[in-house]
């Protein structure tokens, strides 16, 4: 099975010899065979090894760039030109108006139905008091559907994500509680947590729509005309919930970090993780990414239905069917 790798330590070392390779620093050395590589996350300035670099280029492993505040900066990756025909059609649809606010309603409607999935969950094992946040969450789904523009399926989604996190936020220990999302800086540990988890998110998705030879920057949601990966942003859009926000709060509720000392506020006021805090998260999210729930009636983990759903979303557009989101129960 293959392995992401993370790098989240600074005077990290890492070459390549003989189909292997090396990690060290002053904690740590470890060895792990290319072949058994998914992708590299370098989280903390080092110096990287040029043979290694190409050694991951050849293997076709891509390589993601993370700042310190975990915003995603770039990635390295092979050429390659399997995606033209997929890019073609992305660039026809993403000018049909209908087909495109048609296939934005079935992923902002499986973000929101994934979305409820999560506060239900918290409400029954926590038994928080989330009764108003699902009723608005339910009340207000249903604009989704009669919307008849895009910038209106966008606004639903808004108002439904603040109730969501104003529910969400409630269930967190008293210190990591926090009234509503922020970002770009995130102004709490917990908004920190989930911008960090959103970032490795993305690059799993990328990755998986990169496999299916799709441009990951030719979205329908998400503007394509911004310096982002629209298509990433849109499919990771089912997953957040289930994956990253159940990392955050699993990670939380264990009491392994700590409110004080993983977290420093910046002179924007802004707040930022250390490494404890990185390689807590991370942990938890991968271990999160490997847990098996059922789909299409057999048990199959979640970093493996990243793939599938791209597939089906390939699928859809190319046949033009209805996309089908990834439900969780």
């Amino acid at each position: 099975m293959k392995t992401n790798i993370y790098i989240i330590h600074k005077e990290t070392n890492i070459e390549y010899k003989d189909q292997i390779i090396y990690i060290e620093n002053k904690n740590l050395k470890y060895r792990i065979p290319i072949k058994s590589i998914k992708s590299v996350c370098i989280l903390a300035d080092n110096s990287l090894n040029t043979n290694f670099l190409r050694s991951c280029l050849i293997h076709k492993i891509p390589i993601y760039f993370i700042s310190g505040m975990g915003r995603y900066l770039g990635k390295l990756n092979n050429i390659y030109n399997g995606a033209v025909k997929n890019r073609l059609l992305q660039y026809e649809l993403n000018s049909n108006e209908e087909r495109k606010l048609e296939i934005s309603k079935y992923i902002i409607n499986g973000k929101i139905n994934n979305s409820l999935q999560m506060l239900y969950r918290l409400r029954r094992l926590m038994n928080y008091q989330l009764s108003e946040e699902i009723d608005q969450i339910i009340r207000n789904k249903n604009s989704v559907n009669r919307a008849k523009k895009i910038e209106e399926v966008i606004g639903c989604e808004g108002y439904i994500a603040k109730n969501y996190f104003q529910g969400y936020g409630k269930c967190l220990p008293l210190k990591f509680n926090f009234e509503k999302r922020t970002k770009r800086p995130p102004l709490d540990p917990s908004n920190s947590l989930l911008s960090f988890g959103y970032t490795l998110l993305a690059n799993n998705i990328m990755t998986a729509i990169e496999t299916n030879n799709m441009d990951p920057y030719i979205g329908f949601v998400h503007s394509s005309n911004k310096n982002s990966p629209a298509l990433v942003l849109d499919l990771m859009e089912e997953f957040r919930a289930i994956t990253v926000d159940y990392a955050v709060v699993s990670l939380i509720e264990s009491g392994k970090i700590n409110y004080y000392n993983d977290f420093k506020i910046n002179n924007n006021g802004g707040v930022t993780m250390n490494s404890n805090a990185k390689k807590l998260l991370i942990q938890y999210y991968e271990k999160r990414l490997k847990t098996k729930i059922i789909y299409d009636d057999r048990k199959i983990e979640i970093e493996k239905i990243f793939y599938k759903q791209v597939e089906k979303f390939k699928r859809a557009i190319k046949n033009n069917e209805p996309y089908i989101p990834f439900s969780f129960r």
